[in-house]
């Protein structure tokens, strides 16, 4: 804990923390452990490396291998998967703490690094993963960290703080795909830092990379991720085609952003394809699911609340100490949404895990505007 909290800040902390820790591993030993779903294709290449034998290794592994091996040790060493999702929980309460820290750091106020470590640490979009032998309960919780590490960077440009992002920015990148997501938007944050602190000769050489970058990523495996079968399907849902659609689909037809766009253009028409593009971002943004019960569609419905105070902290909140989060955040959660647009959503809402803590932290800065205004008004 910092040293500069006061005892009843402290002593707030600490209750939270014990209620989740509580929350959490009551969930563990009613549930326990889930190996459904995907968790076979991580379970597969690490059963494959804790016998020895090499990974298999394509174009896709890449983004996998840290959870692999990760998984691997355990299996190698014969120790319970239940291990697993601990250090998932208690990664993800690092997580927590980081954002907490951060927030604090840059408000100088507790109320809202605690509301910002409350919601982070109850918040079922983000919680839920942990639970799952899935990469995504490690990968959010190291994107959260990464991107505390990347601020803290940018306030203090040492040589340690750039040692800690690298490092961690491989991890991320190695735990799921979309971990390029958040090296582009920290990339581009970087270069408009530069940008608004006339540090001219670094930007325009940040922009140059960038460029090179950009085309050798468009010619490197990652234009693999959009498969032309599921545009000429209509799938909003990955892997499941509109009702009306019954074009052919071959998961590893991968073609490209070219491929795409000649999909778009000669078989769907760019009005269809518009049209699926906002139905994905309403399933994305949305939650709820015609094939849940009208239960679970309800509590997934009450993430809604984040949002207007989301809209809040984008458009109202002007506090300078601010901003670079404010720009992380929304550039983030922009470019993944641009991704779930032309290609599609996960049926499970996987895929809004690693950018919901960003949705909270706006929430937080917007719910700050809200309270500073209901002050006003009081007095």
């Amino acid at each position: 804990m910092s040293p500069s909290l006061k005892p009843v800040q402290k002593k707030q902390l600490t209750i939270f923390s014990v209620l989740y820790f509580i929350a959490a591993f009551a969930v563990l030993y009613f549930y326990g452990v889930n190996t459904g779903g995907e968790a076979f294709k991580y379970l597969l290449d690490a059963k494959s490396i804790a016998g020895g034998r090499p990974l298999n290794f394509n174009e896709f592994s890449y983004f996998f291998v840290v959870y692999s091996l990760f998984l691997s040790g355990f299996i190698k060493l014969k120790v319970s998967l239940l291990a697993v999702a601990i250090i998932q929980i208690v990664l993800s309460y690092g997580a927590a703490y980081c954002l907490y820290k951060l927030i604090v750091q840059k408000s100088a106020n507790h109320f809202f690094g605690m509301v910002m470590f409350v919601c982070y640490l109850f918040c079922y979009p983000v919680q839920k993963w942990i639970f799952f032998i899935y990469s995504e309960g490690v990968h959010t919780s190291l994107v959260v960290i990464g991107f505390c590490i990347f601020i803290k960077m940018l306030d203090n440009f040492t040589g340690r703080n750039i040692f800690y992002f690298v490092a961690l920015s491989l991890a991320i990148t190695t735990t799921r795909p979309v971990g390029v997501l958040f090296l582009l938007a920290a990339y581009i944050t970087f270069m408009l830092v530069c940008f608004t602190k006339m540090q001219y000769k670094i930007f325009g050489f940040s922009l140059a990379v960038g460029i090179v970058l950009c085309i050798a990523v468009l010619n490197s495996p990652v234009r693999y991720f959009i498969n032309p079968d599921s545009l000429k399907r209509m799938e909003l849902i990955c892997m499941v085609p509109q009702e009306s659609i019954t074009a052919d689909y071959s998961q590893f037809n991968r073609e490209g952003l070219i491929g795409a766009f000649k999909v778009v253009k000669n078989d769907i028409g760019f009005s269809n394809f518009f049209k699926a593009g906002t139905k994905k971002l309403v399933l994305f943004f949305g939650f709820v699911r015609p094939y849940y019960s009208k239960k679970n569609n309800i509590f997934l419905a009450a993430n809604w609340l984040f949002y207007p105070f989301a809209l809040i902290g984008i458009f109202f909140n002007r506090q300078k100490e601010f901003s670079i989060i404010k720009t992380f955040s929304i550039l983030l959660i922009f470019i993944t949404a641009a991704g779930i647009f032309v290609t599609c959503d996960d049926w499970g809402n996987r895929f809004i895990a690693p950018i919901f803590p960003f949705l909270i932290v706006l929430a937080v800065l917007g719910s700050s505007v809200v309270l500073t205004k209901i002050t006003k008004l009081k007095s």
